[in-house]
């Protein structure tokens, strides 16, 4: 749970406290990593580990 305000890493949109975010922690060549995603960008990230396109599908209408 956030305290405070925060931004989502990839696209800039508040995660304020009691928000449903992701959290990516990983360790990259240079170290540990932690990064905050709002829910989308989460979703997002998820198909694309999964091998889709990283992108949301959009409804027709």
């Amino acid at each position: 749970m956030v305290r405070r305000t925060h931004y989502c890493r990839r696209c800039g949109a508040a995660i304020d406290p009691g928000d449903v975010y992701s959290a990516v922690d990983v360790l990259d060549a240079e170290g540990r990593l932690r990064e905050l995603l709002c829910r989308e960008c989460g979703t997002d990230l998820r198909a694309f580990v999964a091998g889709g396109d990283g992108e949301r599908e959009t409804d027709p209408e």
